[in-house]
């Protein structure tokens, strides 16, 4: 289970580079959101997608709260 939930993350991932802007941002956010409270690899691949979304649309990302809350 834990292996199919990190490739589904690592093409949320790879979603960010080819087709942010077909993307709701706040459905993505929310997805990244179950992300943080996961498994060691899936939380470190959902921090490297905070960052990347932080960059690319930072509006959203600082309007949710629980990215706040998660951090170390």
């Amino acid at each position: 289970m834990c292996l199919i939930l990190q490739a589904a993350f690592e093409c949320m991932y790879t979603l960010l580079d080819s087709c942010l802007d077909r993307i709701d941002i706040f459905e993505f956010l929310s997805h990244v959101e179950d992300g943080l409270k996961d498994h060691y690899d899936v939380k470190m691949l959902t921090y490297l997608m905070v960052v990347r979304l932080a960059n690319l649309s930072p509006g959203p990302v600082l309007q949710r709260e629980f990215i706040f809350k998660s951090l170390p």
